[in-house]
Formats: structure tokens, sequence, C-alpha cells
């Protein structure tokens, strides 16, 4: 199964400005359990279009914030497409797309950080779910299930595995929680026994 985290590149201009929207972006990927990141967040010793060009390379999601039409943000984009890499695509408002681009779905925000986080939470959790091991996602599922039908926020990885439809040791949980780990985190439940909790019952499963 896959363990590593998912991870997101940002592509928006570095000015002020932004700063509050990627905040935003990074809350929404973290909310997903998705590792987010852009160019000026990081160290690296190579020249800084190698770096872009690497991460774009690397990253499982692209999110691109093309509000004010900066040349250096197309630029991204085009590479990110000449890679065959998809882009979810963001703009403060209509104006900000450009006719070549009006043929792509973006997301229009209108400085509205709360509208953003929300239709960012639904597409990254749709191509995070996309990343995810199909077992994952219906070990998540019937966790939840459990959860919600019992009224509880925590269970023992025993108890877990007397409900759930695949046989299941205590590491497949463990991975759960890794991979998942802002839905999940683990605990010990009384009597020594461990187990996870839930952190969140949010979910866009597909």
């Amino acid at each position: 199964m896959r363990s590593e985290k998912i991870n997101a590149f940002v592509m928006m201009p570095f000015h002020r400005e932004f700063d509050p929207i990627y905040k935003c972006i990074e809350s929404a990927c973290w909310s997903r359990g998705v590792f987010c990141d852009r160019a000026d967040q990081s160290f690296f010793s190579e020249a800084i279009l190698e770096h872009v060009q690497q991460r774009i390379c690397k990253a499982d999601i692209l999110i691109a914030d093309i509000t004010g039409k900066n040349p250096n943000v197309f630029y991204e984009i085009g590479y990110a497409h000449a890679a065959k890499k998809s882009v979810i695509l963001i703009a403060k408002a209509k104006e900000d797309i450009p006719f070549d681009v009006q043929q792509y779905q973006v997301l229009i925000y209108q400085g509205n950080v709360r509208l953003l986080r929300n239709a960012l939470s639904r597409n990254i959790d749709g191509l995070a779910n996309g990343l995810r091991p199909r077992k994952i996602i219906r070990l998540a599922k019937e966790v939840d299930g459990y959860l919600e039908y019992q009224g509880f926020a925590q269970a023992s990885f025993k108890k877990l595995r007397s409900v759930v439809s695949e046989p299941c040791a205590d590491g497949d949980f463990e991975n759960l929680i890794n991979v998942m780990r802002h839905y999940y985190t683990d605990v010990w439940i009384k009597g020594g026994l461990p187990g996870l909790v839930q952190t969140s019952n949010k979910r866009y499963w597909p």
C-alpha cells in the first residue's frame, strides 16, 4: 500500500497580497492530508527555473492562481501541461481568465477565502482519493461508517478488526493513520489497546 505523502505544488505570484490565498490553499491541502508548498517555501541549490520545473514534475497535485495574469505563472502552467500534468486553476475574478484558458475549469473565489477553501477541498480530495490505494479508501469508509453508527470518535484496532470486511492487521490501521493523518491520529484506548481517533468527519468520498 502507498504510505508516502501526497504532495501539492502551488504556482502563484510571490507578492505579499497573495499570502492569505496561499495560506488558504495550504489549509485546504493539509485538511485533506496533502503536503503543500510553493517555490519560495523551500531551500534549493539549483536555479529557480530548474527548481520549479522539478517541483512541477514531482508533484502529485498542481494548483495555480492566475489572478493578475502573471507571466511566470502562465509559463509554469504551460510547462505543466507540456508534461501532461493537470492543474487546478483558481482566480479572483472572471476578468483574470484569458480567452485561451476559458476552456478549462477555473475556481473563482472573488476574494472569499472560505469559498476558495471549500471548493479546493473538494477538488483536492477527489484527486487525492485517486492517488490513495483502494484498500485504504475502503478501510476508511468502513471505519467512518462504524464510528458514525456507534456515535464514537475512537476505537481500538482490535474492535475495528472485528467489524471491517477484509482481514486487517494493526499495521493496516497504522498505515491508514499515516496516509490520512488529517482524518485520524493514533491513540491508546483504556486497557492499553492501540487504536485510532477520528479528528475530522468531513469527507468527499467518491
